[in-house]
């Protein structure tokens, strides 16, 4: 467990590997998706047509059965909701469950399969609509936005709230575009066509740090300012398979691919000006390991 943390959990080809410090501990369950309460205290993973929750000694508080597969989950800063996205006959759909497994509602009939991400404040969660544009839903008014953000580099293909903003960044196939207000355009940075973005996240200084793949190798780039420019950049040769920052968005872990089947997870240093990305004592060493690895970090 990284010093100073409350909880890791990573799920890659379909298995999980999670620990707390509260004494949850399990390794290589078969599951398609799991995310950390804040602080770590309890976690939700999918199995099968469920979403369950688990607690230390091994304790199931609650099984929500789902009526298909849940592919990404996010539970709100306050602790107190979870929205998740399940797989329907129709498509994908974007639900709301209490911390305490209900009731369960439906937000909206017809998205894509990306992790939600919530608002610093809790009262709104993003996620990508069906047509490939970044929205977000209001619990307040119970009612979705949306936004095309297709110029900066293709449709949507993850989305992530800043940690004490309302500022949203918003991934696509070639490009990153961070909306700050409803009313204004979005920023907007492209890439070459070889690069393609894995995940962005916040730090707590309000840049944004860009997880790309490129064709001999990986960055991370910290963007700042209305433009994006970039502020400093970090490279590997090897393939970046998943991404995380801490929630107070001051460290980064990522996974590298070691070999083809073979995924090594760590902790880097904040991308500064030309420097090199590589993990020197990996936390986590995981082997036939397949597609891309989730991490979540509390």
């Amino acid at each position: 467990m990284p010093p100073g943390s409350h909880g890791l959990a990573v799920v890659s080809g379909g298995k999980l590997w999670l620990a707390t410090r509260g004494g949850l501990h399990i390794e290589g369950m078969p599951v398609s998706t799991a995310e950390l309460s804040p602080r770590a205290l309890y976690a939700v993973v999918g199995i099968g047509s469920s979403l369950v929750s688990l607690a230390p000694g091994n304790l199931r508080p609650w099984v929500h059965q789902t009526g298909g597969r849940v592919v990404g989950a996010s539970w709100s800063p306050d602790g107190l909701k979870i929205a998740y996205v399940v797989a329907r006959r129709a498509g994908y759909e974007l639900r709301l469950i209490e911390g305490d497994g209900h009731p369960d509602r439906l937000l909206v009939g017809s998205v894509r399969s990306t992790k939600p991400s919530w608002r610093a404040d809790s009262l709104a969660v993003s996620y990508v609509d069906a047509r490939g544009r970044a929205a977000v839903f209001d619990l307040g008014s119970a009612s979705s936005r949306t936004f095309d953000t297709r110029r900066c580099g293709g449709a949507a293909v993850a989305v992530a709230y800043a940690h004490r903003a309302a500022a949203l960044a918003v991934v696509s196939a070639h490009g990153i575009a961070v909306v700050r207000r409803w009313n204004r355009p979005a920023a907007c940075a492209t890439l070459d066509i070889s690069a393609t973005p894995v995940a962005a996240a916040w730090f707590g200084n309000g840049q944004v740090v860009l997880a790309v793949n490129r064709a001999r190798g990986s960055s991370l780039e910290r963007l700042s300012g209305t433009s994006l420019n970039e502020a400093a950049a970090a490279f590997g040769p090897r393939a970046v398979r998943g991404f995380a920052l801490t929630p107070t968005g001051s460290s980064i872990m990522v996974s590298v691919r070691r070999s083809a089947r073979v995924a090594d997870i760590g902790i880097v240093h904040s991308p500064a000006a030309g420097t090199r990305l590589t993990l020197t004592r990996p936390l986590l060493r995981i082997r036939n390991a397949g597609g891309p690895v989730s991490i979540s970090w509390r």
